[in-house]
């Protein structure tokens, strides 16, 4: 009896294995086992916003891609970082047409406050073509920064695009205080020179950093 039951047992527990078995199981989400499995990204600055785990284009009801308009009317807040204003500001001394054109769609693809439209890999791609027109372009390599961190979390790179963006423009108060924010968790005495630099440049401190390393600096 046990002999002629023991094969449907057998195969009765190799079926509930089969079912039950995690697949990439990353927490409680399984992932398929064609997707290469996920790994997680490391911390970011406090105070940086939210990376964006994608930068697809939002999905109507039928499953295909909104059209929400073209990357030139993508909107930035008025004044600050990442603005019209600092847009504006940095177009007027841009010569070339066509570095114009692909500064201005790599930065609101950058700093748009729609931010499912954020495109920080074509953001990069477009940067670079601006700085094939105008190399000394101290605006394009902090853009290329901003894209960098958020799409490779590579904290050298990253903190070595700004570097040449004060290098180009020692007078670039946004990218001082770039720089200020990445250095301030891992080198604080390289980081309070540039901090105080862009506060001297009339850089407000939007990201509350005087509070989160600098505290004395008056």
């Amino acid at each position: 009896m046990i002999r002629k039951v023991l094969p449907f047992a057998v195969l009765g527990v190799l079926v509930l294995g089969i079912v039950y078995l995690p697949t990439w199981d990353q927490g409680s989400e399984k992932v398929p086992p064609t997707e290469q499995p996920r790994v997680a990204a490391p911390e970011l600055p406090a105070g940086h916003p939210p990376v964006a785990s994608s930068t697809a284009p939002p999905l109507g009801a039928d499953g295909k891609a909104v059209d929400t308009g073209t990357d030139s009317d993508l909107p930035l807040k008025a004044s600050g970082l990442g603005s019209e204003a600092e847009l504006e500001h940095i177009l007027a001394g841009v010569q070339s047409a066509h570095a114009k054109e692909a500064f201005e769609e790599g930065f609101r693809l950058c700093f748009t406050t729609v931010r499912e439209r954020r495109d920080y890999l074509r953001a990069k791609e477009m940067f670079e073509h601006a700085l094939e027109d105008e190399p000394d372009l101290a605006a394009a390599y902090r853009g290329l920064a901003y894209a960098e961190l958020n799409t490779t979390f590579d904290f050298p790179k990253t903190i070595a695009l700004y570097e040449k963006a004060v290098e180009i423009d020692p007078n670039y108060g946004e990218a001082h205080y770039a720089l200020s924010f990445m250095l301030g968790s891992t080198d604080r005495e390289r980081g309070v020179h540039h901090f105080k630099r862009a506060l001297e440049l009339g850089i407000e401190d939007e990201r509350s950093l005087k509070e989160q390393f600098y505290p004395n600096v008056e």
